[in-house]
């Protein structure tokens, strides 16, 4: 089954889809979205312990965050498809993952992003060509939390209840394709308890 978006109120139908446990096939935006999210190159860039430049992840000695980039790696992401996420110099590197999960609740609803109540949703909405974040805050706030991108994937409904959806990220390992509940396993509990929420952004990809 073909799904077509059309950017006047999609939230709608596909909350009507995944409540019947439907699971999209990828559309020619979600194609054009998996590859410029694989363009990027995360398991060559934003890598662990290097001191790096947030829009390219390329070594930078001007940065002085060099643990982990997941949420620069986000917000480089964001810019590349012209939509804005909490980014520096608006927010340093450090614990900005957690930042942007309080910032996208608070304003990013503003600036065209909506809550994703349903694992299923968030995985369309990627497959219909929506750029969608999933985060998690850290109930520590001396210790970092998390942030990946839902990476467009025709895995079944009951797939993604299980293991969450297909995402890509930087963080301690780096990801070009892999489960949120593997992303997320560095922050144990997250995924099994739901701690993590998911934000979905219209791109131009979308189709009319």
């Amino acid at each position: 089954m073909t799904l077509r978006l059309r950017r006047i109120a999609p939230l709608l139908l596909l909350l009507d889809l995944a409540a019947s446990g439907f699971a999209s096939a990828i559309a020619p935006g979600g194609v054009e979205l998996a590859k410029r999210l694989d363009a990027m190159d995360v398991e060559h860039h934003w890598i662990a312990g290097q001191t790096i430049n947030w829009e390219t992840g390329d070594f930078s000695a001007e940065s002085q965050q060099k643990a982990t980039h997941c949420s620069a790696f986000a917000a480089a992401v964001c810019e590349k498809l012209d939509i804005y996420l909490l980014r520096p110099p608006e927010h340093s590197e450090f614990y900005l993952a957690s930042a942007q999960q309080d910032w996208l609740e608070t304003v990013g609803p503003s600036k065209g992003w909506k809550p994703v109540t349903d694992p299923v949703l968030a995985q369309d909405l990627a497959n219909a060509g929506w750029l969608v974040v999933v985060t998690f805050k850290s109930p520590d706030p001396k210790k970092p939390g998390h942030i990946a991108l839902v990476h467009p994937s025709a895995k079944s409904a009951d797939l993604v209840r299980a293991e969450g959806p297909q995402e890509t990220q930087a963080g301690k390992y780096n990801y070009l394709s892999t489960s949120v509940k593997q992303g997320f396993a560095v922050h144990k509990g997250a995924f099994d308890h739901k701690e993590l929420k998911y934000f979905a952004h219209p791109t131009s990809l979308v189709s009319p």
